[in-house]
């Protein structure tokens, strides 16, 4: 008892850190990738605020998270570390070289900000084996007014997985409604 409780007491003493890592270094404007923030030294860190990534060019959606435990014994000598790991799905929202910027993370009394990730945002080229038409049923609307989207995907090939993603219609002003209780059909 007394050995486990010096372990989980070394845990804690230790400084916090915290770290970005992201799944790709290129991504094209619009594509969603994984992002992670890691936050080593801490069980129960606080939510980061990531109100700095919209002003830099990203929507980030959070998508999960939990603290990690590990334990190693080499020659007798036991030691843990402790992480949390808060996931995200994030999407570039403007082409060229973009960063990602210092994240402040508070955990176990302390403040620790994460280094600047840069990455490479690419845009959407069409190709003849893929192209997407969006084509909106009026060019001026007022607020609440209906509007009928139609969006077209032409590809030459079989898709075999699909995940389309139009970054503006995850803002909160967007309304959808299940077409086929009112009589549409869905394809």
């Amino acid at each position: 008892m007394g050995v486990l409780l010096g372990l989980v007491m070394s845990a804690w003493a230790a400084p916090v850190s915290a770290r970005v890592g992201i799944q790709q270094q290129s991504v094209f404007v619009g594509e969603v990738f994984k992002m992670q923030i890691i936050v080593d030294n801490s069980s129960k860190p606080e939510v980061p605020d990531l109100s700095a990534m919209n002003a830099a060019g990203f929507t980030a959606q959070f998508a999960g998270g939990g603290a990690q435990t590990s334990m190693t014994v080499v020659q007798g000598r036991v030691s843990q570390k402790v992480s949390y790991v808060f996931n995200y799905n994030v999407i570039a929202n403007r082409e060229g070289s973009l960063t990602i910027p210092s994240l402040t993370v508070k955990a176990e009394g302390q403040t620790v900000q994460t280094a600047p990730v840069q990455l490479i945002a690419n845009k959407g080229a069409e190709t003849n084996d893929f192209k997407i038409r969006i084509k909106f049923s009026k060019n001026r609307v007022y607020v609440g007014e209906p509007v009928r989207m139609e969006v077209i995907l032409y590809h030459k090939n079989e898709i075999r997985r699909s995940n389309l993603n139009l970054p503006f219609l995850s803002d909160s002003s967007f309304h959808f409604y299940n077409l086929e209780c009112i009589g549409l059909k869905v394809w």
